[in-house]
């Protein structure tokens, strides 16, 4: 039987994918959790499960509550292949200060060192912007990378690289200038067995990526993950109810802690009165879900 298993790392996201495949079982990781969690803390639980070997490992994209600990990951587990966001981020350490925020600098250093940890451990290495694979594939299942489209350019990625060399005072005003635009590179993963859509995670993407995605295709989907968090906020609308409701989940799952869930549970009910809502700050350590 293959699973999912949907860690509790706060308002964080980090799932394992357990794909049975004949007589062979491969491992994919989506998403790190948080730098808020102990640098172990998914290791531990990768290594409770037993495993060793990481087929595929995927990160939606660059913010600290996907990106976590991936590197120290990557480091103790062989992974076979990745799908990162971006090819390696090439700012200084001059550059990195003008950026005058803490969070964001590890965020980018983190990234870097996880590019070079995969590179010396001989990781294949894809990247969704540039979209450099749109699809992994296990035995009868199949993970598509349903968004950025290969068309798709970052301006994220590009501001970036431009911030190289810049006085601190502009790379600062540059930097603000796509604070706000990192959740809209997140990739979208659709899960399918013989064809048949299985699982769908949102990462953080907004609505107008996944209508662009999969509206129209008259597409039904068992298990959705909602996108960042179960929240429109910061300017962004990153689902509608009535879109979600039409893809006719039986499982909606929210990446939360229990605290910060609790003003928006009344609304996340009644998203789809019939389907099961999974908040992963509801367990202990782990919730694990068949597919």
């Amino acid at each position: 039987m293959s699973k999912l298993y949907c860690f509790n790392v706060g308002k964080a996201d980090c799932f394992l994918l357990e794909l049975t495949c004949g007589e062979k079982t491969e491992y994919v990781l989506v998403d790190g959790g948080s730098r808020a969690q102990t640098s172990t803390y998914i290791r531990s639980c990768l290594q409770n499960l037993g495993i060793k070997r990481l087929s595929c490992m995927i990160l939606t994209h660059l913010h600290q509550d996907h990106l976590g600990y991936l590197d120290n990951i990557a480091k103790e587990i062989q992974v076979d292949k990745a799908v990162l966001p971006y090819p390696p981020i090439p700012l200084t350490q001059r550059d990195l200060d003008g950026i005058q925020d803490s969070e964001r600098i590890e965020d980018i250093l983190a990234y870097n060192r996880l590019w070079n940890v995969l590179r010396e451990r001989q990781c294949q290495i894809e990247t969704t912007l540039p979209l450099t694979a749109s699809s992994c594939v296990f035995g009868d299942f199949e993970l598509r990378c349903l968004y950025p489209f290969p068309e798709t350019v970052s301006y994220v990625y590009a501001m970036l690289c431009r911030l190289q060399g810049e006085k601190p005072d502009k790379i600062k005003l540059m930097y603000d200038s796509i604070r706000t635009f990192f959740n809209k590179d997140s990739s979208l993963w659709l899960l399918k067995k013989n064809q048949q859509p299985l699982l769908l995670l949102c990462g953080d993407g907004v609505h107008s990526a996944l209508t662009a995605a999969v509206g129209g295709y008259g597409i039904k989907v068992p298990i959705i993950k909602l996108a960042h968090h179960g929240r429109n906020d910061k300017g962004n609308l990153y689902f509608q109810d009535t879109f979600i409701d039409d893809l006719e989940p039986e499982k909606i799952i929210i990446t939360s802690d229990m605290v910060s869930a609790q003003p928006f549970l009344e609304g996340w009910l009644k998203i789809r009165p019939e389907a099961e809502l999974i908040i992963t700050g509801m367990y202990k350590e782990v919730r694990t879900v068949e597919l």
